[in-house]
C-alpha cells in the first residue's frame, strides 16, 4: 500500500482472488489498452464498504501532480451478476482517470470508450431494479433502547455509535442500541 491513497476507516481492501477485483483487473487492462488512463494516474485500489446511499464511489487523492485513486464498492451488491459488477467497476474507473468532472463531458466519453466492450453504456438513469432492491433490503435502521424498553428509532447518530454516553430521558438508565432490519418497510423478526 502507498501513504498516498486516501484509506478510510471501514474500508476493507478485496483480495485478488476475489470475483470483483478479478472484473477490476479485466476492465483496468483492458482501459490501458486503448490508452484512456491518463500518465498522472496511479493503478486503483479495490475497497469493499459498508453504505446505505451508494453503490459504489471513486476516491481521490493528489500528490505532486500524480493522481492517487480508490475505488469502493458496496459490500451488499456481491452478489449480483459479473455484467452489472463490471459495469459498476467501469462507472467507478471512469471517475479515476477523469476525477476532476464528475458525470461530465470527458466523463461520459472515457466510461463509454472503456465500457463499449461488454456493451456498458453511461447515461444519467443508471438505474437498475436489482441493484435498487439489494440496496433497500440491507439498508440498516437502529434502535436505540434503555432497559425499561423506551424504544428511540433512527439511521445514524452519536446515539447509535455511543449510546452508553447518554440517559433515557424518561428513567434515566443509560442507552444501548442495536441494527433493526427492514424490508419492504416493516420490522424483520429474524
Amino acid at each position: 500500500m502507498n501513504e498516498h491513497y486516501p484509506i478510510k476507516r471501514g474500508w476493507r481492501p478485496i483480495p485478488e482472488s476475489d470475483r470483483r477485483y478479478k472484473l477490476f483487473e479485466e476492465v483496468y487492462s483492458y482501459a490501458k489498452s486503448i490508452d484512456v488512463i491518463p500518465d498522472n494516474v496511479e493503478k486503483p485500489l479495490l475497497f469493499e464498504v459498508t453504505s446505505s446511499w451508494n453503490c459504489g464511489f471513486c476516491s481521490c487523492q493528489k500528490r505532486s501532480r500524480r493522481i492517487y485513486p480508490c475505488i469502493c464498492l458496496n459490500e451488499c451488491l456481491r452478489s449480483i451478476g459479473d455484467d452489472k459488477m463490471r459495469n459498476l467497476i467501469v462507472h467507478e474507473f471512469a471517475h479515476a482517470c477523469v476525477p476532476e468532472e464528475v458525470h461530465g463531458p470527458k466523463w461520459y466519453a472515457v466510461a463509454n470508450d472503456i465500457g463499449k466492450k461488454w456493451g456498458y453504456i453511461a447515461d444519467d438513469k443508471e438505474t437498475d431494479e436489482e441493484i435498487i432492491k439489494l440496496m433497500q433490503q440491507n439498508k440498516k435502521r437502529y434502535e436505540v433502547y434503555c432497559q425499561c424498553s423506551h424504544e428511540y428509532f433512527m439511521y445514524r447518530n452519536i446515539f447509535v455509535r455511543e449510546p452508553q454516553k447518554f440517559t433515557c430521558p424518561m428513567c434515566k438508565t443509560p442507552l444501548k442500541s442495536r441494527v433493526v432490519q427492514y424490508k419492504g418497510g416493516e420490522k424483520d423478526d429474524e
